[in-house]
């Protein structure tokens, strides 16, 4: 779309960008006229504002780095605009930089749609930690800001070592900027792991799943459900002389349930990786949103690739979403060996009771989930019929969602930019 079509419809009224547009205008790949006339619109129309946040909740798309002199040693966090573009990042913290008045920047490690990882040191202890800094600009947004400090409280009410810990949450700076501080891990996330090593021995893979669903017991626990459960926010510990150890991290987007209630959301996660519920309007939120991502990622370790076909086939999000939503799902073995990997023809059902679109006929939460993936691994026989509906009701369960996803379909909700995270 151009700068004119941004500004005005045939019949020269204000109309309003496409998703196409307002991702572009995120990264910052649109030139100083286009980026003006988008702006000056987001400053006056409450809905493609509302639509810009929900961009930036809804994804971890790497944006482009920014470059930029390093930020002097001053305390706090100063907050200085990227050049150009929609001022997503500021140039990152100068090594010496400190945070909180205790904690001590030494480079940075990673940076991410809602904001960079530096390496750090706690002064007043010597502990090594990662520290999260949300990107100033979008510090601004309270909506956003809210969801970087829930990160800190969600994951600080967990007990589980497979959950990353907590050490330390604030906001500095001029413009408010949060940050937290987090037990630092030597190793690389799941999703480097799987690509280093290839389909992972079953005696790893079961050890893996276990270890995440210890993790998420103790979430929907405490009546959160995480809901962007993916290989990239998997971590993968590893020491000398010790089996991995999972850490799940970035609650950022969690589901709090309050008194057991439901409550209804937007799109929120990676594509690849989220329940039906998450992409049709209206929908509940529930541990079993986590079931879902849960089976991917099980086939996924096992198998080395992705569950869906249009991820192996690098297909547009259409066809993905279309895989998701309405075709029969083949079973997990069938679907390996065309991909010319294995997966445990004895964890079929397992799968496919994973997999229900219907959140109703999933296990209902992870503790479920995993009493049956061990009973189905302790098990001489299986019982298929004792682990998951019929395809009859599987179809059922497909044909409640027809409708809201076909909504889904015609509002957009920024699936192509979701996409750019999902690797």
């Amino acid at each position: 779309m151009t700068t004119e079509t941004v500004k005005a419809g045939e019949s020269g009224a204000a109309r309003c960008p496409d998703h196409d547009v307002l991702h572009r205008l995120l990264v910052g790949e649109v030139d100083d006229a286009e980026r003006r006339a988008v702006q000056a619109h987001l400053d006056h129309c409450e809905s493609c504002h509302e639509q810009m946040v929900l961009l930036v909740q809804s994804t971890s798309i790497d944006l482009p780095e920014v470059e930029a002199e390093p930020l002097s040693n001053a305390p706090g966090i100063p907050v200085v605009p990227a050049e150009g573009g929609f001022p997503v990042r500021g140039p990152a913290l100068a090594e010496g930089t400190e945070v909180g008045g205790d904690f001590v920047v030494e480079q940075r490690l990673a940076s991410g749609g809602m904001g960079s990882v530096y390496a750090a040191h706690q002064r007043s202890t010597g502990r090594a930690c990662a520290l999260k800094v949300m990107h100033a600009p979008l510090a601004l947004e309270p909506e956003l800001q809210a969801r970087f400090l829930q990160e800190a409280k969600v994951a600080s009410r967990i007990e589980s070592e497979h959950v990353v810990q907590v050490l330390a949450v604030g906001v500095d700076g001029p413009n408010d900027c949060p940050w937290l501080a987090m037990e630092r891990l030597e190793g690389m996330d799941l999703r480097g792991y799987v690509r280093a090593h290839g389909a992972l021995a079953p005696g790893r893979v079961e050890s893996f799943v276990a270890q995440i669903c210890d993790a998420l017991s103790a979430a929907h626990g405490e009546g959160v459900v995480h809901r962007d459960l993916k290989p990239q926010n998997l971590f993968v510990v590893e020491r000398d002389g010790a089996e991995p150890h999972i850490k799940l991290l970035d609650f950022g987007i969690a589901k709090v349930l309050v008194d057991g209630t439901y409550d209804t959301t937007g799109a929120m996660g990676s594509p690849a990786w989220m329940a039906p519920e998450q992409c049709s309007p209206g929908r509940s939120i529930r541990p079993a949103t986590d079931v879902w991502s849960l089976g991917l990622l099980t086939f996924y370790m096992y198998t080395g690739r992705p569950f869906w076909r249009a991820m192996n086939e690098r297909a547009g999000v259409g066809t993905l979403m279309r895989e998701m939503l309405f075709e029969p799902l083949a079973m997990g073995s069938d679907r390996a060996r065309a991909l010319g990997t294995r997966f445990p023809q004895k964890l079929d059902r397992w799968l496919e009771a994973c997999l229900e679109r219907d959140p109703n006929d999933r296990p209902s939460h992870a503790g479920e989930a995993f009493e049956r993936y061990r009973t189905v691994l302790d098990a001489k026989e299986v019982e298929p019929e004792a682990l998951a509906p019929t395809v009859v009701e599987r179809s059922t369960g497909m044909a409640r969602i027809v409708l809201a996803a076909l909504v889904m379909a015609g509002l957009g909700w920024g699936f192509a930019v979701v996409m750019r995270g999902c690797g």
